[in-house]
């Protein structure tokens, strides 16, 4: 509290002192005028000036005890610290210190209490919530209980539904248990992945406890976090329940089951039937389901018929039996494939004859047949009864020869030409002879010595060379009238019957070969050839009977020629061949990966107990091109060898051997 100041006392004092020296004559000259000098209007004995004086001077003196007060606080503030005076300008108020002690004293005891009801590691929370969170944490006492929770809270809603089911039958779980051990379903599912749920704690802000909160350990508050975020889900909790019912070893099964989501789908069929099956003998009755799958009892009949057959004492197993089924199958294949190439050979070189004789043969007024039979009638020759060539038909018998006998040698590489025919027909007529004997002995002179003419003149004209083969294969025939011809009403035709033909026998033996060979496979392979090689041609072999074609290359034939450095033509060809000779010098040779070809295999070839192919050695030495056309195993070969100019390389660029084949009709067709 303030004080007031002394002179400021001493003021007062003096001004009340004179106050009452006025108030006592007022009273006198009241006393003694009062019964006298009474006026209407007077306030308690006052007059109305009177009365504002007063009022006047009680206001004077509350006026002078405001200012020595603020005269007062003024002084006291001046003797105030800086800091004190700027706190009171910034809005502070004055306080007394007991009141100040009481209220610090009350805050303490505040702080005290709730330092001692939260320990440094509690936090609050409400009585129900803490409830919730030990009636969870009841359901997984048990560290099988836990660790099944645990296990089941990573998975999939549809698997967490069907090991819940599990846990409703606990004699589903024991059977379910196999599964672990081996066992599989008949009709097992596969699960998606379990995905992994990563949870953050939430941290909780320390407050003052509530009415209705217990403080509880923050370590424990997370254990009971994370014992109800295993069971948040409904199924989660639903197992938990049931889970904690079960014995220790039916819930030691089923949490291994939990580990394991792929059998807790195939446990789970359990529930709808299925029974537990070891998985090879699963894979046994799905082996047999396959065998018989779209097959009827015959069919099935059949097939054991046809084991028993393979195999009459059930010694060997189905493998073994599939492999020897399959071995035959490609044998047969094998067999089939060379059947068709002989065929698709023949078509293509009736082409080829077609092309080349058509024209010429039918003005001469003869005609082709379908298996390459030239038949002419023998007034397209020779007069009646006459074996001499007339001079008309000469010209066309020349053209007709070299044609044919150049179309017969280029079909060398498809089949061997055994035998070149040309025969003479008659008919039953003679007109010198009495008997049917003599009119067959009369026609049979005839048709030979027309068959020997033609015979002559065709080796008489052409190139020599192609003579010199002719030679070794033609043969004239007569047949007088055991061939005749039959008119449509079944008569003898007997002009059409009076003819020469031109035909060819084709060799048996190469295609027995091919079609041995084809056969000696085995898995479906051919199997290497070996033995002493004859070299036949620059990029051909033969082994015995069978002919080998060096596989992806192409060498010059042996009539090829080729223009050298100097500009000179030398003999590629027989160079190319004796090279290759040379390089073999008599050793055997071996042919794998062999493929049936036209009348001969084509495969890679190399001298025994060598590991360079032949094949690669001569388009390596500029010997032969890289036939790309087939393969290209041998093109950088070729590219190295034109590079460094070996071989057919060394001077101008070589025609390709199919090239040079293309432009002359008598050299051998590839």
């Amino acid at each position: 509290m303030l004080s007031p100041g002394g002179a400021g006392l001493a003021a007062v004092e003096e001004g009340i002192g004179r106050g009452d020296e006025r108030l006592a004559v007022r009273r006198q000259l009241f006393s003694a005028s009062a019964g006298k000098h009474y006026r209407r209007g007077a306030i308690m004995g006052l007059t109305v000036a009177e009365a504002f004086m007063l009022i006047a001077f009680v206001l004077l003196l509350l006026l002078l005890f405001w200012r020595h007060q603020v005269q007062d606080a003024v002084n006291l503030a001046a003797k105030l610290p800086p800091e004190s005076q700027q706190a009171l300008l910034e809005g502070a108020v004055p306080i007394r210190p007991e009141r100040l002690a009481e209220l610090e004293t009350k805050e303490q005891q505040l702080a005290n209490t709730a330092r001692r009801v939260l320990a440094e590691d509690e936090v609050a929370v409400t009585r129900q919530r803490l409830e919730d969170l030990k009636a969870t944490e009841q359901l997984l006492e048990k560290p099988l209980q836990r660790a099944l929770a645990e296990f089941a809270a990573k998975l999939p809603p549809e698997t967490l539904r069907k090991l819940t089911d599990l846990a409703r039958k606990p004699d589903t779980v024991a059977a379910a248990d196999a599964l672990l051990k081996g066992a599989v379903t008949i009709r097992p599912e596969r699960l998606a992945e379990l995905e992994a749920k990563e949870q953050q704690l939430a941290n909780t802000e320390r407050r003052v406890l509530m009415e209705d909160e217990v403080p509880v350990a923050r370590q424990r508050l997370e254990e009971l976090r994370e014992t109800e975020r295993l069971l948040e889900k409904p199924l989660q909790r639903a197992l938990a329940e049931f889970a904690a019912k079960l014995p220790p070893e039916t819930l030691r099964k089923l949490t291994d089951l939990a580990r394991e989501p792929d059998i807790v789908t195939a446990a789970n069929a359990l529930l709808e039937g299925a029974v537990p099956i070891r998985p090879e003998r699963l894979a046994e009755l799905e082996a047999k389901e396959r065998l018989t799958a779209g097959r009827n009892a015959a069919d099935i009949t059949e097939a054991l018929e046809l084991r028993s057959a393979l195999d009459p004492y059930g010694e060997d197993s189905n493998k073994v039996l599939l492999d020897r089924v399959r071995n035959l199958q490609a044998k047969e294949n094998a067999v089939d494939s060379r059947l068709a190439e002989e065929a698709q050979a023949r078509q293509k070189f009736m082409g080829k004859l077609r092309s080349e004789l058509s024209d010429v043969v039918r003005r001469a007024g003869g005609k082709i047949g379908p298996r390459g039979r030239i038949t002419f009638p023998d007034k397209a020759f020779f007069e009646k009864g006459s074996a001499e060539i007339t001079g008309r038909s000469r010209e066309f018998l020349d053209e007709i020869c070299s044609r044919w006998l150049a179309t017969l040698k280029s079909s060398s590489d498809r089949f061997d030409i055994d035998e070149i025919r040309i025969e003479g027909h008659s008919s039953s007529e003679w007109a010198r002879a009495r008997t049917e004997r003599q009119k067959w002995i009369g026609n049979l002179g005839l048709s030979q010595q027309r068959a020997q003419s033609v015979l002559v003149h065709c080796l008489d004209r052409g190139p020599k060379a192609l003579g010199n083969w002719a030679r070794g294969k033609l043969t004239a025939v007569g047949y007088s009238s055991s061939r005749r011809i039959a008119a449509d009403d079944g008569s003898e035709d007997k002009e059409a019957s009076r003819r020469i033909e031109l035909g060819y026998e084709v060799s048996r033996e190469r295609l027995i070969s091919d079609l041995g060979g084809a056969a000696a496979t085995e898995g479906g392979k051919i199997r290497p050839i070996s033995g002493n090689a004859l070299v036949t041609d620059a990029d051909t072999i033969k082994i015995g009977k069978a002919v080998i074609r060096l596989d992806g290359i192409d060498a010059p034939e042996r009539g090829q020629t080729c223009i050298g450095v100097d500009e000179s033509e030398w003999p590629c060809g027989r160079e190319a061949r004796s090279a290759l000779e040379r390089r073999i010098s008599g050793r055997p040779v071996v042919c794998e990966r062999l493929v049936p070809g036209l009348a001969r295999f084509r495969g890679r070839c190399r001298v025994v107990g060598e590991s360079e192919e032949l094949n690669r050695w001569a388009v390596q030495q500029g010997w032969a091109f890289a036939y790309v056309k087939f393969s290209k195993d041998y093109a950088r070969d070729e590219a190295a060898a034109r590079k460094a100019r070996r071989g057919i390389w060394s001077g101008r660029a070589p025609v390709p051997p199919w090239e040079w084949r293309r432009k002359r009709p008598s050299a051998t067709i590839r």
